[in-house]
């Protein structure tokens, strides 16, 4: 459970994290999630959270693929990353309270 925790932590900051201006440029590397078989790099692109994968021996399984692309090659990896990803909705947080919104103005 805390394993799918962190890795909800580790997909949500992807989601919401910046993209690069241009779609000409390299996907930036964001997080890697250390799994029992695999290591996923997860990394930021103009069109969107991409995903290389390398098995237990470092082997390369995918390279900056789509989830959806991910799931059509490693099914299962699919379905716990995208049961994980953070989406945007009407959903409330933690006991149904609203989360409050954020401030780009520091406190006084």
């Amino acid at each position: 459970m805390r394993a799918l925790a962190i890795l909800a932590a580790a997909l949500l900051a992807v989601a919401s994290s910046p993209r690069p201006a241009t779609g000409g440029e390299s996907p930036v590397p964001i997080v890697q999630l250390a799994l029992a078989d695999h290591l996923v790099t997860i990394a930021s692109s103009a069109e969107g959270p991409r995903f290389t994968v390398r098995d237990r021996d470092f082997a390369l399984l995918a390279s900056a693929v789509t989830l959806e692309e991910l799931s059509a090659r490693e099914p299962a990896l699919g379905r716990l990353l995208e049961s994980a990803l953070a989406r945007e909705s009407g959903l409330s947080w933690a006991g149904g309270k609203d989360l409050p919104e954020a401030s780009s103005t520091l406190p006084e």
